[in-house]
């Protein structure tokens, strides 16, 4: 049993669960406002998958599915309004990924306005990155990407409130292992082919 406040872009949530088993948790959320607490809880439970890992991303919340849910395979990762979500209600999805047989979602990070999905795609890492303007709810892949690597990489944001700063880490077997900042500001991936060391 725990609680906690979620903030992102301006938004900040109360959330309470309760994890009855390791991959299973009863989730609530609420809109939080400083001074009062009297706002109605809502309730996830049969809204979305109990074994389900969620995160706010402004208005949205990223669902990245652990079982196949609603015609979307284990392993998707997909957003939906909070506004929408209410008991006995199907909320309206969007698809941010999707596996397949030959790649996965290893794992995703997010900033002050840029989604970004480590993807591994046959052995290669790829990284993708999307953004969803407040109050827009619609999400849009940046259209520059650089070409996937046979390596390490790892990305973690700087201050997901305040900033589209990411840490990159990359090292292989013939590379050391090297780490940069990239502003995702400069324009979606191209800012990550500008990192600078």
């Amino acid at each position: 049993v725990g609680g906690y406040v979620s903030r992102h872009q301006g938004r900040e949530y109360e959330w309470r669960y309760r994890s009855p088993t390791f991959y299973t948790s009863k989730k609530a959320l609420r809109p939080h406002v400083e001074g009062a607490n009297d706002a109605a809880w809502i309730e996830l439970d049969g809204v979305l998958p109990d074994d389900a890992d969620v995160s706010p991303f402004g208005e949205q919340l990223l669902v990245e599915l652990r079982t196949e849910w609603r015609g979307h395979a284990a392993g998707s990762l997909l957003a939906t309004p909070i506004g929408a979500l209410a008991p006995g209600v199907e909320p309206p999805l969007i698809t941010l990924f999707t596996p397949d047989e030959r790649s996965s979602l290893e794992s995703f990070t997010i900033t002050a306005n840029k989604l970004v999905l480590k993807v591994l795609s046959n052995v290669r890492v790829a990284l993708r990155t999307y953004t969803c303007a407040p109050g827009d709810g619609l999400w849009r892949r940046d259209a520059t990407e650089a070409e996937p690597v046979i390596g390490g990489v790892s990305i973690s944001s700087v201050d997901s409130d305040r900033s589209d700063e990411v840490w990159l880490v990359e090292w292989s077997h013939i590379k050391p292992q090297t780490l940069s900042l990239a502003n995702l500001a400069a324009g979606g991936q191209q800012g990550l082919e500008s990192a600078q060391p």
